[in-house]
């Protein structure tokens, strides 16, 4: 594969992380409920006189309407039965990207996006899951001004072959400040070093934006090592949607992390997170990119969950 295509495939990588990766992520499926996150970046130096600093906020709202099951999980026999099963999710987020140098001019990104994600299931067949969201990523200005709504949506098959092996593939679709955006979907779990770690072990990867290994030691408590892409991408809208004076804001980063999981009770799962921030790019609305050093971050997540979700109890039992 020549230098030419692979920088042209990381770049267009790059472009989807901020308004796609998420929603590639399953897990939100099985903690429905209220989400709080935040996560606080080191001051990382650009310089010898300018510092960039990044902080982001995430409120998420996943909510179970409708579900449809034939049979009793509790007695359920891979061997013998077969589930035809659906559940239906509304998703919501809402978030705040804040980004300045040396704690001037400080860059205000707003989030929001509401959605419906669907699952049907069978333990033959695996699972479908498909989704629909309408979202808006937008500047101070531009949201004041000349919101515009995006769409990002996906199908995808989720092969269950064990309680010890998932994979799953499909595509999606992105419309992101009027481009549109083709996202192949390729992804596994696999329970992984049974004869080497005492305790149940996963590996996950979502080709090419994460890689996570997963230990759980006890059974209200997991502990999580891994990379991905992670960024913003939004434009500052000066005139109308159409207008050749639009400029965009786009940064970009690789995260390395750890992270420990709590669950607290049947109710609360707590998660906090930290790691080195790597790669950093932020390229202004004049055009011109800043390389950003390494820095460390620490985050945190809490959920609290108002329902089970159905597919939990078979695809990541706990």
């Amino acid at each position: 594969m020549s230098k030419k295509l692979i920088i042209g495939l990381l770049l267009y990588v790059g472009t989807l992380v901020s308004s796609f990766s998420q929603s590639l992520q399953l897990d939100f499926l099985f903690s429905s409920g209220l989400t709080y996150s935040s996560e606080f970046h080191g001051a990382a130096q650009v310089n010898d006189s300018i510092d960039f600093n990044f902080n982001k906020h995430q409120l998420q709202f996943i909510f179970p309407l409708k579900t449809k099951i034939n049979l009793d999980l509790k007695n359920l026999d891979f061997k013998k039965m077969n589930l035809s099963s659906s559940q239906l999710f509304l998703t919501s987020k809402i978030g705040l990207n804040q980004s300045s140098f040396s704690g001037k001019s400080t860059n205000n990104i707003y989030k929001a996006s509401i959605g419906i994600t669907g699952l049907n299931a069978g333990i033959r067949q695996g699972i479908w899951v498909y989704s629909a969201n309408l979202y808006v990523d937008e500047s101070d200005k531009s949201y004041k001004e000349n919101l515009v709504p995006n769409f990002r949506g996906y199908g995808a098959r989720v092969k269950v072959k064990s309680f010890d092996f998932i994979y799953f593939y499909g595509a999606g679709l992105v419309v992101n400040q009027g481009k549109f955006y083709p996202v192949p979907i390729l992804g596994l779990q696999k329970r992984i070093l049974r004869n080497w770690i005492p305790y149940k072990t996963k590996l996950k990867i979502v080709f090419p934006l994460e890689l996570k290994v997963n230990i759980e030691p006890l059974k209200f408590l997991n502990i999580d090592f891994g990379a991905n892409f992670d960024g913003i991408n939004t434009l500052y809208r000066q005139d109308s949607y159409f207008s050749n004076n639009n400029k965009s804001v786009n940064y970009r980063q690789i995260k390395y992390f750890s992270s420990i999981n709590f669950k607290i009770k049947s109710t609360f799962k707590l998660r906090i997170e930290i790691g080195s921030s790597e790669s950093q790019s932020f390229k202004f609305y004049d055009g011109k990119t800043q390389e950003i050093e390494s820095v460390h971050y620490v985050a945190f997540t809490l959920n609290c969950q108002f329902g089970k979700s159905l597919f939990g109890q078979f695809v990541n039992p706990q």
